[in-house]
């Protein structure tokens, strides 16, 4: 959405897209922390032959994500103007954050549905499937992009429309699946046990999304720092950042999951050389791939301004400081991710791996936030101390513990 509407709208409309992008964000983060625990523990459920369990546990999923979804809608549809008018930087971006928003409402209503099929589709064993119907929908979505801005100029509410078709999409993928029979999960009572199921839904799900906790709430945080100490061109460029971000953080997460799914089996089984190769292939990957782009983003800032159609609108100094800084920051951030995933989490030390996350984007914030005092070019330095610091100190636990 922000890439093809940054060139054939403008920067106000990139932008308003940008900025509305955490409230997409913390709307999916809120429906998978219903869900995904859940999906976990369903799947044990079904693993120990108990079904009706892990079908109540499905439904309290479910419900609990629809009404999440349904209360977070309501509360933006009744301060739509108050809040489009915070997070933008001029009256034009506002006037696309509203018109953005207002039909991106109706996605939240489709996200539950997505976050929960397919979370509960991939612990039942069909990953392929899930993989199949999330891919259709994103590129459904790039495709309707351009059709709906582009040919049809219907304008920024052609980039919300698209988004809505590629979750209906993913949907449409799944529920024959499910209305087939082919699924074991039901919908089922909960029989006095509901306030147990969504206690330990909530935990689980609060744990395995933390990095998308952290992120989004960076996000949120950093977008209305930059506005008010760097203005719309500090915006614009924090943006970006956040575009490439969003690009490519489902790398970490696949690392993460993949790694814990191969750790566990190496541990089980006592292969301990196999259980080594996975811990040094989880951050060899994670390194190779940040780092470069972490290289690009200080060597080529021009090159991410021409890909998103603002060469002509903001500065190459500022974008090559604004680069560098976040650059380090992300590579910094992805990698303490794996690692305290990898080899924090398993070992049993979940809280110091939520404390080590936590940190760094706290940290990042706040010294961001201490520095704008000094001047607006000094900020960006904010999250290179906020990161480095954090990811020698999960680096230095982990191998006091390990």
């Amino acid at each position: 959405d922000g890439l093809v509407s940054s060139h054939i709208l403008g920067p106000d409309a990139f932008v308003a897209v940008s900025v509305t992008l955490p409230i997409v964000n913390a709307v999916s983060v809120l429906c998978m922390i219903c869900c995904r625990g859940g999906s976990m523990l369903a799947a044990r459920q079904l693993t120990e032959g108990n079904r009706t369990k892990a079908n109540r546990i499905f439904t309290v999923a479910l419900v609990s994500a629809v009404v999440v979804a349904l209360a977070v809608s309501l509360g933006i549809l009744l301060r739509i103007d108050d809040i489009s008018s915070s997070i933008s930087s001029t009256p034009e971006c506002a006037a696309y954050v509203k018109k953005y928003l207002k039909i991106i409402l109706m996605y939240f209503l489709v996200v539950p549905f997505n976050c929960t099929l397919n979370d509960f589709m991939t612990q039942e064993g069909n990953p392929q499937l899930t993989t199949r119907a999330v891919a259709t929908g994103c590129i459904a979505n790039v495709i309707l992009d351009v059709v709906f801005i582009g040919l049809l100029h219907w304008g920024i509410a052609g980039a919300a429309w698209a988004t809505v078709a590629s979750g209906l999409i993913n949907i449409a993928i799944q529920l024959p699946f499910y209305l087939k029979g082919k699924s074991q999960f039901r919908f089922a009572k909960t029989d006095g046990d509901l306030g147990g199921i969504l206690w330990n839904n909530l935990k689980h799900g609060f744990g395995f999304n933390i990095f998308y906790i952290v992120v989004n709430g960076f996000m949120l945080l950093g977008n209305a720092l930059v506005l008010r100490f760097a203005g719309a061109e500090g915006l614009t460029l924090f943006d970006v950042c956040l575009q490439i971000q969003s690009a490519t953080f489902s790398l970490t997460v696949g690392i993460c999951i993949a790694g814990i799914a191969l750790v566990t089996f190496m541990r089980a089984s006592g292969d301990a050389d196999g259980l080594r190769r996975i811990l040094n292939s989880s951050g060899l990957i994670a390194v190779i791939f940040y780092g470069r782009l972490a290289l690009l983003m200080i060597a080529f800032p021009g090159l991410f301004l021409k890909a998103f159609g603002l060469s002509d609108v903001v500065s190459i100094a500022m974008a090559r400081r604004v680069f560098a800084c976040y650059g380090i920051y992300y590579f910094c951030f992805c990698l303490m991710s794996v690692y305290v995933t990898v080899v924090l989490q398993l070992a049993g030390h979940l809280g110091a791996k939520i404390v080590l996350v936590f940190s760094m984007g706290i940290l990042a914030y706040l010294s961001m936030l201490g520095l704008s005092h000094i001047s607006s070019d000094a900020m960006w330095y904010g999250l290179i101390i906020g990161a480095v610091p954090v990811l020698l100190a999960s680096l230095g636990f982990g191998y006091w513990q390990h």
